[in-house]
């Protein structure tokens, strides 16, 4: 065998070598990306989940006040992007939420961000009052990866972007769009329809 013989030998077995190594990174990023795209559809699933649960669960106030406020923010005039909805509204507390509060509790979900940040932290924050008149706010972190949560209303045939009304709609539409940690897992978008039942 001559040098020349050998170079050319190692140069293909150097190629080669480079393929497989090229195949088996690929490989990896594809599992770690699967990987990551499970757990945004258990992170999906357990915001989801809650939220139904909660908007489910919407009281009229005996205030007589507005039992759900549902605000997009491009049409309130706010300077954030249209991707950070909040919804507010009353709620029937579980004896374990609030015991020393009564049965009554005001709920809310608000996504905060960063300027110039393009995820943000998702809070469910209720907001509680004592017989007595003491305020008190109780945050809970659903998640920091949240690229975006859109509200919709339905009533009356009708989609709304906002709802300030008196009454209840129909139905809530939630939007969620989680982002993954990787690069290769980008973002993920989770749409559900809430009935709300006749209260």
């Amino acid at each position: 065998m001559t040098l020349i013989e050998l170079l050319v030998g190692l140069a293909l077995l150097g190629m080669v070598l480079l393929l497989v190594a090229n195949v088996f990174i690929t490989n990896i990023h594809l599992v770690r990306a699967g990987t990551e795209r499970v757990l945004l559809d258990e992170e999906a699933r357990r915001i989801l989940g809650r939220l139904t649960a909660d908007i489910q669960s919407i009281s009229l106030p005996g205030n007589g006040g507005i039992p759900l406020q549902g605000e997009d923010r491009v049409s309130a005039g706010d300077e954030a992007p249209g991707d950070m909805d909040t919804i507010r509204f009353s709620t029937i507390l579980s004896s374990h939420q609030a015991p020393a509060f009564g049965k009554r509790g005001r709920l809310a979900y608000v996504l905060t961000r960063a300027p110039n940040e393009r995820v943000g932290t998702l809070w469910r924050i209720l907001l509680l009052s004592s017989p007595d008149g003491e305020q008190v706010e109780r945050r809970l972190l659903l998640s920091e990866r949240v690229r975006a949560l859109n509200f919709r209303y339905f009533s009356h045939q009708r989609w709304y972007r906002a709802w300030q009304e008196a009454t209840l709609p129909q139905g809530v539409e939630i939007t969620l769009v989680l982002q993954g940690k990787s690069r290769f897992a980008g973002s993920k978008s989770y749409r559900t329809f809430v009935r709300i039942p006749l209260r």
